[in-house]
Protein backbone atom coordinates (compact mmCIF):
# COMPACT_ATOMS: atom_id res chain seq x y z
CA UNK A 1 0.00 0.00 0.00
CA UNK A 2 2.70 2.36 1.05
CA UNK A 3 4.37 1.57 -2.21
CA UNK A 4 2.25 1.15 -5.00
CA UNK A 5 -1.08 2.90 -3.56
CA UNK A 6 -4.06 1.70 -3.60
CA UNK A 7 -6.39 2.26 -6.58
CA UNK A 8 -9.95 3.50 -6.36
CA UNK A 9 -9.56 4.13 -2.47
CA UNK A 10 -10.49 8.35 -1.73
CA UNK A 11 -10.37 10.20 1.62
CA UNK A 12 -11.94 13.73 0.51
CA UNK A 13 -10.89 13.50 -3.16
CA UNK A 14 -7.44 12.15 -2.41
CA UNK A 15 -6.27 9.11 -3.48
CA UNK A 16 -4.48 6.69 -2.04
CA UNK A 17 -0.92 7.06 -3.09
CA UNK A 18 2.74 5.27 -2.62
CA UNK A 19 5.47 6.17 -3.47
CA UNK A 20 5.36 4.83 -7.05
CA UNK A 21 2.56 6.57 -8.15
CA UNK A 22 2.53 9.98 -6.21
CA UNK A 23 3.20 12.98 -8.36
CA UNK A 24 5.51 14.60 -5.64
CA UNK A 25 8.06 11.64 -6.13
CA UNK A 26 11.38 12.89 -8.28
CA UNK A 27 11.67 10.36 -11.09
CA UNK A 28 15.48 9.63 -12.43
CA UNK A 29 15.55 7.83 -15.85
CA UNK A 30 18.61 5.11 -15.93
CA UNK A 31 18.47 4.47 -19.63
CA UNK A 32 18.41 8.50 -20.32
CA UNK A 33 20.39 11.24 -19.19
CA UNK A 34 23.55 9.76 -20.37
CA UNK A 35 23.56 6.68 -17.83
CA UNK A 36 22.47 3.94 -19.39
CA UNK A 37 23.97 1.60 -16.44
CA UNK A 38 22.28 -1.82 -15.18
CA UNK A 39 23.24 -2.20 -11.78
CA UNK A 40 22.42 -5.91 -11.99
CA UNK A 41 24.65 -6.48 -15.32
CA UNK A 42 27.28 -9.17 -14.01
CA UNK A 43 29.74 -6.65 -16.01
CA UNK A 44 29.19 -3.43 -14.23
CA UNK A 45 31.95 -1.24 -12.40
CA UNK A 46 32.37 0.65 -9.99
CA UNK A 47 32.56 3.93 -12.32
CA UNK A 48 28.99 3.04 -13.65
CA UNK A 49 27.29 2.76 -10.00
CA UNK A 50 29.29 5.21 -8.28
CA UNK A 51 27.46 7.33 -11.60
CA UNK A 52 24.27 6.34 -10.78
CA UNK A 53 24.67 7.24 -7.24
CA UNK A 54 25.88 10.63 -7.48
CA UNK A 55 23.07 11.30 -10.36
CA UNK A 56 20.44 10.30 -7.76
CA UNK A 57 22.31 12.18 -5.44
CA UNK A 58 22.35 15.20 -7.98
CA UNK A 59 19.37 15.46 -8.67
CA UNK A 60 17.65 15.50 -4.50
CA UNK A 61 20.14 17.24 -3.17
CA UNK A 62 21.65 19.43 -5.64
CA UNK A 63 18.68 20.40 -8.18
CA UNK A 64 16.31 19.95 -4.77
CA UNK A 65 18.43 21.53 -2.11
CA UNK A 66 17.61 18.52 0.27
CA UNK A 67 21.20 18.81 2.79
CA UNK A 68 20.84 15.70 4.57
CA UNK A 69 21.90 12.10 3.79
CA UNK A 70 19.86 9.81 1.70
CA UNK A 71 19.07 6.41 2.24
CA UNK A 72 18.82 3.87 -0.85
CA UNK A 73 16.29 1.02 -1.14
CA UNK A 74 17.19 -1.21 -3.78
CA UNK A 75 16.06 -3.82 -5.45
CA UNK A 76 17.43 -7.64 -4.75
CA UNK A 77 18.76 -8.33 -7.89
CA UNK A 78 20.81 -4.88 -7.33
CA UNK A 79 21.79 -5.84 -3.80
CA UNK A 80 23.65 -8.83 -4.53
CA UNK A 81 25.24 -7.53 -7.67
CA UNK A 82 26.78 -4.71 -5.45
CA UNK A 83 28.29 -7.38 -3.12
CA UNK A 84 30.74 -8.66 -5.30
CA UNK A 85 34.30 -7.04 -5.31
CA UNK A 86 34.63 -4.96 -7.96
CA UNK A 87 36.25 -1.97 -7.19
CA UNK A 88 40.18 -1.43 -7.41
CA UNK A 89 40.82 -0.36 -4.14
CA UNK A 90 42.05 -2.81 -1.58
CA UNK A 91 40.45 -0.57 1.56
CA UNK A 92 36.48 -1.92 0.21
CA UNK A 93 35.38 -5.34 0.46
CA UNK A 94 32.48 -5.06 -2.00
CA UNK A 95 30.55 -2.68 -4.03
CA UNK A 96 28.14 -1.70 -1.12
CA UNK A 97 31.35 -0.58 1.31
CA UNK A 98 32.60 1.70 -1.56
CA UNK A 99 28.75 3.13 -2.70
CA UNK A 100 28.50 3.91 1.17
CA UNK A 101 31.26 6.36 1.44
CA UNK A 102 29.80 8.61 -1.15
CA UNK A 103 29.59 11.92 1.01
CA UNK A 104 25.25 12.23 1.12
CA UNK A 105 24.58 8.38 1.05
CA UNK A 106 23.25 7.40 4.54
CA UNK A 107 23.20 4.02 4.09
CA UNK A 108 22.44 1.13 1.80
CA UNK A 109 19.12 -1.56 1.94
CA UNK A 110 17.39 -3.98 -0.05
CA UNK A 111 14.24 -5.69 -0.23
CA UNK A 112 13.62 -9.08 -1.25
CA UNK A 113 9.75 -8.18 -2.18
CA UNK A 114 9.36 -8.12 -5.82
CA UNK A 115 6.01 -5.78 -5.76
CA UNK A 116 8.11 -3.22 -3.76
CA UNK A 117 11.33 -3.15 -5.77
CA UNK A 118 12.26 -5.47 -8.54
CA UNK A 119 15.57 -5.28 -11.50
CA UNK A 120 16.94 -2.19 -11.93
CA UNK A 121 15.00 0.16 -9.80
CA UNK A 122 15.74 1.58 -6.31
CA UNK A 123 14.02 4.56 -4.07
CA UNK A 124 16.67 7.48 -2.73
CA UNK A 125 14.90 9.09 0.15
CA UNK A 126 15.62 11.64 3.25
CA UNK A 127 14.59 9.70 6.17
CA UNK A 128 12.55 13.22 7.66
CA UNK A 129 9.33 14.18 8.46
CA UNK A 130 9.81 17.13 6.43
CA UNK A 131 10.22 14.90 3.19
CA UNK A 132 8.18 11.56 3.86
CA UNK A 133 5.57 10.62 6.91
CA UNK A 134 2.90 7.85 7.51
CA UNK A 135 -0.10 9.67 8.63
CA UNK A 136 -2.14 7.64 10.64
CA UNK A 137 -5.99 7.97 10.33
CA UNK A 138 -7.02 5.49 12.47
CA UNK A 139 -4.97 2.73 14.83
CA UNK A 140 -4.99 -0.98 13.87
CA UNK A 141 -8.09 -2.00 15.91
CA UNK A 142 -8.84 -5.88 16.14
CA UNK A 143 -11.95 -7.44 17.08
CA UNK A 144 -12.87 -11.62 17.31
CA UNK A 145 -14.92 -13.46 15.22
CA UNK A 146 -17.69 -15.44 16.76
CA UNK A 147 -16.73 -18.80 17.25
CA UNK A 148 -19.77 -21.30 16.28
CA UNK A 149 -18.47 -24.60 18.23
CA UNK A 150 -16.14 -25.00 21.05
CA UNK A 151 -14.04 -26.30 18.86
CA UNK A 152 -13.60 -23.75 16.32
CA UNK A 153 -10.29 -21.65 15.97
CA UNK A 154 -10.46 -18.32 17.13
CA UNK A 155 -10.37 -15.74 14.41
CA UNK A 156 -9.82 -12.09 14.07
CA UNK A 157 -10.21 -9.29 12.26
CA UNK A 158 -7.96 -6.65 12.27
CA UNK A 159 -7.95 -3.02 10.10
CA UNK A 160 -6.65 0.14 10.51
CA UNK A 161 -6.27 3.36 7.92
CA UNK A 162 -3.00 4.53 7.30
CA UNK A 163 -1.45 6.46 4.35
CA UNK A 164 1.98 8.61 2.84
CA UNK A 165 2.47 11.85 2.50
CA UNK A 166 5.17 12.92 0.71
CA UNK A 167 5.99 16.48 1.41
CA UNK A 168 6.82 19.66 -1.33
CA UNK A 169 7.44 23.03 -1.30
CA UNK A 170 6.29 25.28 -3.15
CA UNK A 171 8.65 24.82 -6.09
CA UNK A 172 7.57 21.22 -5.83
CA UNK A 173 10.99 20.42 -4.59
CA UNK A 174 10.94 16.73 -3.01
CA UNK A 175 13.18 14.27 -1.17
CA UNK A 176 12.19 11.20 -2.51
CA UNK A 177 13.41 9.65 -5.46
CA UNK A 178 12.29 6.71 -7.34
CA UNK A 179 14.69 5.21 -10.11
CA UNK A 180 14.40 3.34 -12.84
CA UNK A 181 13.81 2.54 -16.65
CA UNK A 182 11.26 5.17 -17.66
CA UNK A 183 10.08 3.66 -20.80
Amino acid sequence: HLVNGVTGVKYKDREAKGIKTNSSVLALDLDASGLNVDLTSASLTYADAEKVFIAALKKVQGDNFVTMPLTFYVSSSIWFNLLSTKTNSSEYTTLVDALRKIPGVADIKFTTDTTVLSGNEFFAIAMSQEYIMPVVGQAVGVNPLVRQNYSDYFQWTAWGAVGLLIKTDYASRSGVLWARAIA
